[in-house]
């Protein structure tokens, strides 16, 4: 069927069509009426985010009063990134096809259509505004600790997990490496004076960082892998409170990876303001969850070296987006902002911990 290219084409009838189709409405029941409201994020690099109001004719099953539509973003630069990795077609596929058995807990997902080209997509998925979102202060202690609980629980779940490799949509991280390298390199003369602090070399830090990442990005992608969710930060996470504690609900899944589990968890810590602090801690926790979910096979030091690697890897990637993105452009910002909180000084003490590895 169809893909709306915008929220204003989104109608009754199309809804109706598309919900019948994914078999969440019968053909006893439609979508009577839409009210279409804008949600504006300006975080939301590469989608573009509108929460339906909806009501029904006839039988409406367990469909809800509002959903969560996600689209392209109004950004063609953006659109064309997407496009060109394949982030649109992941994030439309996990929801088909992997989501169900990630060992996440993720929005319900009531459509996915996305068209040959990869640059038209839509996802009808739960609304989750009856949950907490943490934006513009510090995750909890507990709230930290349940979003490395469910990362682990994704890597084992998807531990050796055979399907992965028969998904042409879903790269291995070994798949990054030159063209990480390669746009960090471009990008680092445009942004280290914003990021490099006073008494750093900024040129110095720039190469040292590139070295490091080219020695050790391939060794991410190597047996064991599982699935890697590459962009988990406040942003892309809800937060449930259940009698058992505190449960994360992930959202955004157009990075997706295949390696080395804590690749996943690295992508998180990066993001935290503390996380020099609280990584060791942290990463131990990770790993004995991983030991609950039945992975024997894996080291607490390939853990540590794996998480190293990753934190680095989350930088240089991140960072390579501004060779394609103006800096100074809404995307751009955003892009500066995630950088700098990663902290390019901290990643010489990366590399000097995997120098002797």
């Amino acid at each position: 069927m169809n893909i709306p290219s915008n929220g204003s084409e989104i109608t009754p009838e199309w809804l109706t069509a598309a919900l019948r189709d994914a078999g969440h409405l019968s053909v006893n029941g439609a979508v009577a009426s839409l009210r279409l409201e804008p949600l504006q994020d300006a975080k939301a690099v590469f989608g573009a985010l509108y929460r339906l109001h909806l009501s029904y004719d006839g039988d409406r099953g367990q469909l809800p009063s509002t959903m969560i539509a996600k689209g392209p973003s109004p950004n063609r630069e953006s659109v064309a990134i997407m496009q060109r990795i394949g982030g649109y077609r992941q994030e439309t596929q996990f929801y088909r096809l992997i989501a169900p058995e990630a060992g996440l807990r993720t929005p319900v997902c009531y459509a996915s259509l996305i068209n040959e080209t990869g640059d038209a997509f839509i996802l009808l998925l739960e609304d989750l505004s009856a949950f907490r979102q943490v934006v513009g202060a510090a995750l909890s202690a507990a709230e930290i600790e349940a979003t490395v609980r469910g990362l682990a629980a994704a890597s084992a779940a998807c531990w050796r997990k055979a399907s992965l490799s028969t998904f042409d949509w879903l790269r291995n991280v070994q798949t990054d490496t030159k063209t990480y390298h390669e746009n960090f390199l471009r990008a680092w003369s445009k942004i280290s004076k914003q990021l490099v602090p006073e008494g750093f070399d900024d040129k110095r830090l720039g190469a040292e960082i590139a070295e490091c990442f080219l020695r050790n990005h391939d060794l991410l992608g190597a047996d064991p892998q599982t699935l890697l969710l590459t962009d988990v930060r406040a942003e892309n996470l809800f937060f449930a409170d259940t009698a058992e504690g505190v449960e994360t609900i992930f959202i955004d899944f157009q990075f997706l990876r295949v390696g080395r589990g804590p690749t996943s968890l690295s992508s998180f810590l990066a993001t935290l303001p503390d996380r020099q602090v609280m990584e060791e801690g942290l990463v131990r926790h990770y790993y004995a969850c991983l030991r609950d979910g039945g992975i024997q096979d894996y080291s607490l030091d390939e853990c540590f070296h794996d998480y190293w690697r990753g934190v680095i890897r989350r930088f240089v990637g991140m960072a390579g987006i501004l060779a394609t993105v103006d800096p100074d452009s809404q995307q751009g910002k955003a892009v500066l902002e995630v950088l700098d909180q990663i902290g390019p000084q901290d990643m010489t003490r990366y590399a000097d911990l995997l120098s002797g590895t």
